[in-house]
């Protein structure tokens, strides 16, 4: 559990430090809002049905979502591209850290 809080609040950190601290928040919030709906519809027995890294999987599928879609939007709305760098680095960091999720599940499920 201390592990994943980890790697979320690294992952809000980069997102801060790189773009902006709005963008990093509004993340977090979609995924308490998100994590919020999940409970309210299906309570418990969501947990039940569903394994917790399936859970986990689809939370984080749902926050890619949610920042690529205000990526666009933000491009959409302002044509400069003075942050590009940031936000390069910050879908390398995604992306590394989706494959290095993915390694251990298969690595897991191997043993």
């Amino acid at each position: 559990m201390v592990v994943e809080f980890v790697k979320v609040l690294s992952l809000v950190l980069v997102v801060g430090v790189t773009i902006s601290w709005k963008r990093s928040l509004l993340v977090v919030g979609a995924a308490l809002l998100t994590l919020a709906v999940l409970v309210a519809i299906f309570g418990s027995t969501l947990v039940l049905v569903l394994p917790t890294e399936v859970l986990r999987l689809i939370i984080g599928l749902i926050l890619l979502i949610v920042f690529f879609a205000t990526e666009k939007l933000k491009r959409n709305n302002n044509k400069t591209t003075s942050n590009s760098s940031g936000s390069k680095l910050l879908k390398q960091v995604t992306s590394n850290f989706l494959l290095m999720r993915i390694k251990e599940k298969v690595v897991e499920g191997d043993g």
